[in-house]
């Protein structure tokens, strides 16, 4: 049994076990990954949909200079390689890696048709999630688009409190060594931004919680 199904988009208007049946038939390729193995890259792809079934998976764009950039970490249930499936396109636009030991399901075009044909909600739900993945990018676009580390913190943290109702304190998803990346920063400069933040009072860093303050 693969619980992890349930935790995906695709398949969240069914009970755990459906999500199993619906794929009961069709030739569906499960890969083991190793704690940091290549996933995907630019150059190096599958043309099908991947769905994390278990540990973590990180997306990365690597810039120009050589820096790595996370754009994403995708737990159990976690999809990756939409911008791969349906497109004639032979480059992928993000490098993907295991960050721990990794099973990942694999879905080709063909499969993922058959799937639409058999259950039309998982079609509806594919589409919203496309849609929820421009929408991230562009919110990914805004936080860069500031040169000021300090606005580009603030503008991720509050897109955070945004998305968790609110709260005036923020859970990371990430520690600090990782956000440094995400932010696409040096550690040390976002240590400093911290510090300062903090020395003005506008917000408090405790762990991998951010207290905003009033």
């Amino acid at each position: 049994m693969e619980p992890a199904l349930h935790l995906c988009p695709l398949f969240r208007h069914l009970q755990p076990d459906a999500a199993e049946a619906l794929l009961g038939g069709l030739s569906c390729q499960v890969v083991h990954f190793r704690n940091k193995q290549l996933i995907y890259d630019e150059l190096r792809f599958r043309q099908e949909l991947g769905i994390v079934l278990e540990g973590k998976v990180e997306v990365l764009k690597i810039l120009d200079s050589g820096k790595k950039v996370i754009l994403n970490t995708l737990a159990p249930g976690g999809i990756f390689g939409v911008s791969a499936v349906f497109s004639d396109e032979r480059e992928f636009v993000t490098t993907l890696q295991a960050r721990s030991n990794a099973r990942v399901l694999f879905l080709g075009e063909a499969l993922l048709l058959e799937l639409f044909e058999r259950d039309k909600q998982v079609l509806i739900h594919y589409l919203q999630f496309v849609n929820r993945r421009i929408r991230f990018l562009n919110r990914r676009v805004e936080c860069f688009a500031h040169e000021q580390i300090a606005l580009r913190l603030m503008v991720f943290l509050r897109q955070l409190q945004e998305e968790q109702n609110g709260s005036e304190c923020v859970h990371l998803p990430f520690s600090r060594t990782q956000l440094a990346d995400y932010l696409g920063v040096s550690r040390g400069s976002l240590y400093r931004t911290l510090k300062n933040l903090e020395k003005n009072r506008t917000l408090q860093l405790k762990g991998e919680i951010a207290y905003f303050n009033p």
